[in-house]
């Protein structure tokens, strides 16, 4: 038996953050442990009808839809929009420098040629020298496991073929916020969350969740449309962070915050409206008018919708002071934040999982949470909650942590996760599982 693991979106997109990084364990992990199920476990990426295998996620052997030519259009757009929308006092114009890709923009306008040549039958053709497509190939013995972005677009066509052939299918949910808030998510997003998510319920014979909170809320949709769910089952993600074994922080500017921050906590996070940055800030600035020595580190990419949080952060009279945002922190840099910051601030007003809070409190960082209900799934008697929305409680929560830290660390020892090699396994079972049931 084959699992076949889509790795479209992330081979391309070549990100590590957020759904990137889940797909790159899952496929790491399961060309490990796939013998013990008796599965052969191949990544591959999709185009049009076509399957095609990969060496890794880091086989270079197919033509990648991000090139240099689109790396360098981020790079510019992103330095130069930042920068004057951080000044500029129209709202509008900020808008449009800061807009996503797939808006009406400035990152529209650049990106535009790029996705010209994107459409041309060439840029998806593999190179002479690597292998065929492998799917005439698949049947009845193989599954094909869709842990990637499932609503980018890329692997709809080919999937309702392989269906008829055979291929027993199933998705990784990793939420269902274009539902359930769309208001946090760019318009386009949600036209095509919603666009392929009929594809989801007509096709899966599985669908593996990341906590029970998105079973329930997806299962409440699927419900929703007249239709049963299929097949479901908790699989939660992992985490592969351990204690630094150097001291030393690459990151020059991060380093000397932590260096000279008593009381320095932390926020892991895209900047969008979900996180709910705001209201880290509005808390602290309540503790800096009280005279509290504390300051606070946003580490994570700028998202979408975010041009009033970045002109705030910007513009913040504290901001390189005891305000802070770094958006090129690397893995190795982050698990040293972690250790070295007094706690993890997680704010979300909703999310599927909650990657940040698994992090910090299996290195012993003590975690100061939204009271949601997948933040109290996960970590439930080993962190401080408060109302989502309430700066005043969040400020309150952080004083009464500087005041009895020991008392944060004390709920924290006792915390215990799977690493990503444990919910590895969980997977390829329930997907072996699935086998069996048919």
């Amino acid at each position: 038996m084959r699992v076949l693991i889509d790795c479209t979106d992330t081979y391309h997109s070549g990100l590590n953050t957020g759904i990137p990084r889940v797909v790159k364990n899952f496929v790491n992990n399961a060309s490990i442990f796939g013998a013990e199920f008796g599965v052969e476990c191949i990544p591959v990426i999709m185009q049009g009808r076509s399957v095609f295998p990969l060496n890794g996620l880091a086989d270079q052997r197919y033509f990648r839809t991000k090139p240099a030519l689109v790396a360098s259009l981020d790079s510019f757009y992103l330095w130069a929009s930042r920068g004057l929308a951080a000044y500029l006092p129209f709202r509008s114009i900020r808008r449009f420098l800061l807009a996503n890709r797939r808006e009406a923009g400035l990152a529209w306008c650049l990106y535009y040629p790029v996705r010209a040549l994107k459409r041309l039958p060439l840029i998806w053709v593999p190179r002479q020298s690597s292998p065929a497509g492998i799917e005439d190939s698949l049947g009845p013995s193989d599954i094909l496991f869709l842990p990637d972005a499932f609503w980018a677009g890329r692997v709809s066509e080919i999937i309702p073929m392989l269906r008829e052939r055979g291929v027993r299918i199933a998705y990784f949910i990793h939420d269902v916020i274009p539902f359930s808030h769309p208001n946090f998510c760019v318009s386009e997003h949600v036209k095509r969350f919603l666009h392929c998510w009929q594809s989801v319920t007509r096709l899966a014979d599985l669908l593996v969740y990341n906590s029970r909170y998105t079973r329930e809320m997806t299962e409440y949709y699927i419900k929703m449309d007249g239709v049963l769910p299929p097949k479901g089952a908790v699989v939660y993600l992992g985490h592969d962070f351990r204690a630094a074994t150097t001291k030393e922080v690459t990151h020059p500017e991060l380093g000397n915050v932590l260096a000279l921050s008593s009381n320095a906590f932390l926020c892991v996070g895209t900047l969008e409206p979900k996180k709910n940055q705001n209201t880290i800030i509005d808390a602290f600035e309540k503790l800096w008018k009280q005279h509290v020595d504390a300051s606070i580190i946003f580490v994570g990419r700028a998202g979408w919708l975010y041009d009033d949080l970045l002109v705030r952060i910007k513009r913040h009279p504290e901001f390189s002071n005891r305000l802070f945002w770094f958006d090129d922190v690397n893995d190795s840099d982050l698990v040293l934040a972690y250790q070295r910051c007094s706690a993890l601030v997680y704010s979300s007003i909703v999310e599927g999982f909650g990657l940040p809070l698994v992090e910090a409190l299996s290195l012993g960082t003590p975690v100061i949470a939204s009271d949601i209900p997948v933040f109290r799934e996960i970590a439930d008697g080993h962190a401080r909650f408060f109302p989502p929305t309430d700066s005043f409680a969040l400020a309150e929560a952080v004083k009464a942590h500087i005041a009895t830290p020991e008392r944060s660390a004390e709920a924290g020892s006792q915390f215990r996760w799977p690493t990503w090699r444990d919910s590895t396994r969980n997977l390829l079972s329930e997907i072996h599982d699935l086998v069996g049931d048919r």
